[in-house]
């Protein structure tokens, strides 16, 4: 595995009626993920225009910060609470520009 930065940005187009579960359950996941020691940055944030559609935006110091990351308990939480969910997910992974 590479020790090179990697980030994602992530949309969700969340149903309308699970838009303030959402940003409950996602407000704790940010916090929790935030404690990783391999998490750079971990931000949540809505469209100003759609208020159902999230952007998260991730940043690990490596890939294996990325994949201990999935192995939380907090991640594999969030799997099964956006199950039936989500309209739309589309995950970009970024390799920063030196």
């Amino acid at each position: 595995m590479s020790s090179t930065q990697i980030n994602i940005f992530a949309t969700s187009i969340v149903k309308p009626e699970f838009n303030n579960e959402f940003i409950d359950f996602f407000k704790t996941l940010v916090q929790e993920s935030r404690k990783e020691e391999g998490i750079i940055k971990y931000d949540l944030n809505q469209d100003s225009s759609d208020p159902n559609v999230f952007y998260i935006y991730e940043e690990y110091k490596s890939e294996e910060a990325l994949e201990f990351h999935k192995t939380t308990p907090h991640f594999l939480s969030m799997i099964k609470f956006t199950e039936g969910k989500i309209v739309d997910l589309q995950i970009k992974i970024l390799k920063p520009i030196e």
